[in-house]
């Protein structure tokens, strides 16, 4: 008789209230626990031939290869998506990648040498930019994440187009800041 009186009427709300006290507390930690970037959604990037340039044939995994016959640099662009119900990766942000490139420059890459430059703002998103270069190359990396996308715009100077960088950035960050994301969803 003991024990039904101990597990009887008398004992069941403190049950219930205790097990839903313990789902609340639960549910707080899932909440604050969550990722800080929550947005899985994939996007496209609109984006046009800028005047000047001409459209090369583009490898796998680019979305355009441009050259300019003036001045004889090269602009490519990748767009990569992960198809996913949430963002598996959130803390690799356009911050988190630009630090990369800097560990990559700075470990890997000898008599490479790299500054990290202003941002451009473009429609809806903002590109960090990095500068890489060596004797007879230079590199100027845009990077931006949104949701499950990211998207990495190259100006390149090779040789004799290696001067020419810094007199096509004026043109290279316009371009960025005209550039923008647009909500895609894959077919099923």
């Amino acid at each position: 008789m003991v024990a039904n009186e101990v597990l009887g009427k008398k004992r069941r709300p403190h049950l219930a209230i205790g097990l839903c006290s313990v789902a609340v507390v639960a549910l707080g930690y899932a909440y604050t626990m969550r990722p800080l970037v929550s947005d899985a959604s994939n996007y496209q990037l609109s984006f046009s031939l800028p005047s000047g340039w001409s459209a090369r044939p583009v490898t796998p995994g680019m979305a355009f290869i441009y050259e300019n016959d003036r001045n004889h640099l090269s602009m490519r662009g990748a767009v990569n998506n992960v198809v996913s119900e949430s963002n598996p990766t959130p803390e690799l942000d356009a911050s988190a990648l630009i630090e990369r490139y800097e560990t990559i420059t700075s470990e890997n890459l000898q008599g490479w040498h790299y500054k990290v430059l202003e941002p451009v703002q473009a429609h809806g998103t903002e590109f960090q930019l990095i500068r890489r270069w060596t004797d007879d190359r230079c590199v100027v990396s845009a990077v931006t994440v949104k949701g499950n996308t990211t998207i990495i715009i190259a100006l390149v100077g090779v040789n004799k187009a290696l001067p020419r960088v810094d007199e096509g950035m004026p043109a290279f960050r316009d371009y960025l800041a005209n550039l923008s994301l647009v909500r895609y969803t894959f077919p099923e």
